[in-house]
Order: C-alpha cells, then structure tokens, then sequence
C-alpha cells in the first residue's frame, strides 16, 4: 500500500503545484475582482492543506513500517499544520491588509521543507519545526513594530554601525564550517550574522537612496558595499559576497535610473570575479570544479558531480517519497537540498518551484513599482532582489549553471539563521504593504451599480451619490459660476435657498463647494450622457486596487 501511494504521490504532488501556480498567476496577472481574488487564494490553502495531507500520510506509514515513534510523529507534524493554521488566521485577522500570495507562497515552501527535510533526517526536520513555529511568532512581532512610522526615521548611522558590526563577529567570536568563516558562536548558539547584516545593509541602501541625488551619498553606499565585500572575501563566504554586490548594483540602478549602470555594473561584476580567481585560492578551486567537476570527482568536484547525479537520477517525475537516494549527496539539507528535491519529486516539480520562486519576486517587484514613497519603494525592490539572488545562486551552483556557493534555499534549507533572516524579511515586506495599500473596498455588483448621468465631477466637501439628493459643500453666495466657454443654464428668476432640494442631475448642475469646478477648455452638456456610453472612473477609484491583500 505505502508503495501505491508513494508512487502515485509523485504525479499528484505535481498536480497540485501546476493549479498552485495557476491560481497565484491568476491574481498577478488579470487582477480579477475581489471576490474572484478571494476564491484563488483560498483554492491555493486547499492544494497546501491537500499537500501536507499526502506527505503527512506517506511520512506516517513509513514512520510505521520501519518502526519507528509514531507518536513523536504525530505530535510535531501536527505542530506543523496547526501552526500554519493559527499563521494563516492571524494573517486574515490580525494583520489585515497584508499580502495573501506572498503568505500562501511561503506556506507551500515551508511544506516542501518539512517533507524533504524528514525524508533526509528526521531529528533536524522536527527542529526545523521548532524553527518555523518561533519564527511565525518573531513574523508577528515584526509586523506589529512595522506599523508605526519611526522605523522609517532611524538614523543612517545606526545602520551603519549595525552592518559593520554584525560582520566582523566572526573575528571576534569564530567558529569555522564548511571552509568558511562567517559563523560566530555566542553564548552556546551559532549562527551566521551576514544573514542579518543583508537586512541591515538593505535597510542603510534605502534610507540613502531615498533622498535627492548626491555623489556623497553614492560613494557612501559603494565604500559600504566594497567594505562588507572585502570582509566576506575573507571569510570565503563567496555566496554573500555574490549577494551583497547584486543587491547593490540593483538598488543603484533604480536610484540612477540610467540603463548605463546596468553594463557598467555587470563589468565590474566579472572583473571581480576574475580578480578574485586569479589571486583567491579558494575562489580558483571552485571554479575549477565548476568547469570540469569529473577531472577532480572525489575533492573539488564531489559536491557538484553527486549534485548532478541526483538531479539525473529522479527523472521528470522523481523516484517518490523515500524512494530515492538523497543521503549520498553531500551537505543535502542545506547547501544541495535542492538536488535532493530533484531526486525524490522530480525535475518537472523542480521546474515549479523555481516558477513559485520567480512569481514571489514578481509580486515583491509589483508591489514596489506602485509604491510612491522612494523609501519604501527601495526596500521593497533591495528584498526583492535578495530574495530572489539569494535562490538563484544556490539552484545555479546546484545544477552547475555557476560555481557552487554556501548559501541556503529560501525557506527550504535547514537552518536558524537563515530560517529567521527570512521571515524579518517577509514580516517587513508585509508591513510595508499593509502601511501603503489599504484593504480593496467592498465592490457594488454591476447590477447593483446607478447608471451615471452627466460627466463625472470631481469631489468637493461631501459629494452626494449620483442621481440621488443629498448634502452638498459648504454652501457659498450665490452666483454665475466662472466663465464658461458654453453658456451655463439658465437658473431661473430666484436661485434656490440652501437646504432646500437641489435640482436632479440634467436639469441644472449642482453647487459644489466654495468654487466651481473647472471642466477644461470645453465643458461637456449637463444631462448628456459621456462619449462612448461607459462610465467615467470616480475619485474614489483611484485607490491602486491589490487583490492580493486579506
């Protein structure tokens, strides 16, 4: 039977991924109405609740053949689900006004975590758990701090200070992992402090190009960025040093708005790279490995050889759940966990979820082209480009597309550091959109809608609905309006008394205010109904409509 099962699952998994895609796609692209953005977005909580499901039953009945503690199984796996549960409440109740793909998104990506993570090694999926329920608590925090404004108003220099400590920990508490020293050991913990000098740095890019344009803030942010770099070169922390230069040279793109800097950066890019391969050992070793990992297979080209074998091994469909052979890969729960991904769920699984990936910075990047205020509009588009840097250099070294660098998979790798720089990330993403869109008013049918009459005014004092009476501005001496290139009607002998019922639309216009409206070099006809028979937008639609948002 688990058999069956397993074997099915691998064409179901992709199933629910294929309508996961379409229905976030859906939302991105056509920005249906609210409703019909309501109904995709909760369709993508049942396919994440149908996923968790199969691979909860799979990873059950395995625990069970094999013997192993049931009970501890079902007490962290529902842990799993009943956290995401209470995230996802919280999110419509709580954090109202947030981005709904970009929570459902990480949902699916913390499933795919759990899943692969307890194929490999259950004890370290159980405390990726433990990670992700303290970090759904760390994600409300930060949304709570996020909405008042003086995050906005810290000093430069805090951040400043901030990066520049945070990246010389390692120096001053080392601890060495993988060849690299960019691991710090404080107090009985380790942890990786570039993961939060990215925000910090991120952060200290934005409050900069948030302001007018000025050669010493440019050189600022370019003698930071070259400080940091230099700092993680010599901690061979080559991944970080790859990000913290793509995020700069973005983020300067956009604050220079010259297509220029977008050749001169890719240049100084590869003169880095070659600068750092001729006179960097480290570097020089994998790109060797890089270029021909079979002449070296047993050093330098272990990791990326067996990397290929996986993603080979698994076919379009991948071997199933448990079925495959992941655990000759090496490091396969942080840096290659992707390779272990292509094994057990298959290539076309691996396709979707670089498509997950790509439409999450999309909908970051959608956010940030309609923001208006240049600082926050920054610090969406510097997440933005993290988030997506971030896995695109660890899916390339994997798939031998780039040299392989340490860094992990965004919210699918195995660790604390990672698992929590990441949902600050999230958590400040979502409170800058819930502080700048407001929640999409409630939509009037069509049916329902008043047929317009006249041309649309725009709004002074109070305007009342059209074609009903009701309360007009503050009432003015009355008068000829301004000149009128086509003479105004005639309003009679004696103008009406304020209060009494005004005239119905098409008969005579409305008071409106202090000073009448001005209808451009030609005013249309009262009572004529506009060109081409639609309706003219109201002010009030002004409002960017987000169907993303709870």
């Amino acid at each position: 039977m688990l058999y069956f099962i397993t074997y099915i699952s691998r064409f179901i998994y992709i199933f629910l991924m294929i309508l996961f895609i379409i229905f976030g796609w859906q939302c991105y692209k056509r920005l249906p109405s609210q409703k019909q953005a309501a109904y995709f977005a909760h369709s993508q909580l049942i396919l994440i609740a149908l996923f968790q499901i199969l691979t909860d039953t799979i990873i059950l009945l395995h625990t069970l053949q094999e013997a192993g503690d049931l009970k501890q199984a079902f007490i962290w796996l529902g842990a799993e689900a009943g956290g995401m549960l209470l995230m996802g409440i919280l999110a419509e109740t709580l954090h109202k006004g947030t981005g709904r793909l970009i929570w459902n998104a990480v949902f699916m990506l913390l499933s795919i975590s759990i899943a692969i993570l307890w194929r490999l090694n259950e004890s370290i999926a159980i405390q990726q758990i433990r990670w992700m329920l303290i970090c759904f608590g760390l994600i409300n925090i930060v949304l709570l701090v996020m909405r008042g404004s003086w995050i906005y108003k810290i000093p430069v220099v805090v951040f400043i200070i901030a990066s520049c400590g945070m990246v010389l920990l390692p120096f001053v508490f080392p601890y060495r992992a993988g060849g690299a020293l960019n691991w710090a050991y404080i107090g009985g913990f380790v942890f990786q402090p570039s993961e939060f000098v990215k925000i910090s740095f991120i952060f200290l890019i934005g409050y900069i190009y948030s302001r007018k344009f000025s050669w010493f803030g440019l050189i600022l942010a370019a003698a930071m960025t070259g400080f940091i770099g230099l700092v993680l070169l010599v901690q061979n922390d080559l991944g970080g040093l790859m990000i913290f230069g793509i995020i700069f040279w973005f983020m300067t793109y956009e604050y220079l708005d010259r297509k220029l800097w977008l050749v001169l950066g890719a240049m100084m890019v590869l003169a880095a790279g070659f600068l750092a391969y001729k006179f960097v050992g480290h570097v020089r070793i994998r790109v060797d490995a890089w270029l021909d990992p079979w002449a070296d297979i047993n050093d330098g080209g272990y990791q990326i050889a067996h990397s290929l074998f996986a993603i080979v091994g698994g076919g379009w469909f991948g071997t199933g759940l448990f079925r495959g052979m992941p655990t000759y890969i090496p490091v396969n729960t942080t840096d290659m966990i992707f390779s272990a991904v292509a094994e057990e769920f298959g290539l076309l699984f691996c396709i979707l979820l670089i498509l997950l990936y790509t439409f999450l910075f999309m909908t970051m990047l959608e956010y940030a082209r309609h923001e208006n205020e240049a600082h926050k509009r920054s610090l969406l588009l510097g997440f933005a480009v993290l988030f997506m840097t971030q896995t695109f250099v660890i899916i390339g070294g994997a798939t031998k597309l780039i040299p392989l660098t340490g860094v992990t998979l965004p919210f699918i790798s195995y660790g604390g550091s990672s698992m929590l720089s990441m949902t600050i990330l999230i958590g400040i993403v979502q409170g800058i959109i819930r502080s700048s869109y407001p929640p999409v008013r409630k939509e009037v049918p069509e049916d329902e809608e008043p047929q317009h009459i006249g041309p649309q005014q725009p709004q002074y004092g109070q305007q009342p609905p059209y074609g009903q009476p009701g309360p007009y501005g503050t009432p003015q001496q009355y008068g000829r309006p301004q000149q009128y290139v086509q003479q105004p009607p005639v309003y009679g002998q004696q103008p009406p008394a304020y209060g009494q019922q005004p005239p119905a639309y098409g008969q005579q216009p409305p008071v409106y205010g202090q000073q009448p409206p001005v209808y451009g070099q030609q005013p249309p006809v009262y009572g004529q109904q506009p060109s081409g028979g639609q309706r003219e937008p109201s002010p009030q639609d002004d409002t960017i409509r987000t169907p993303y948002q709870f």
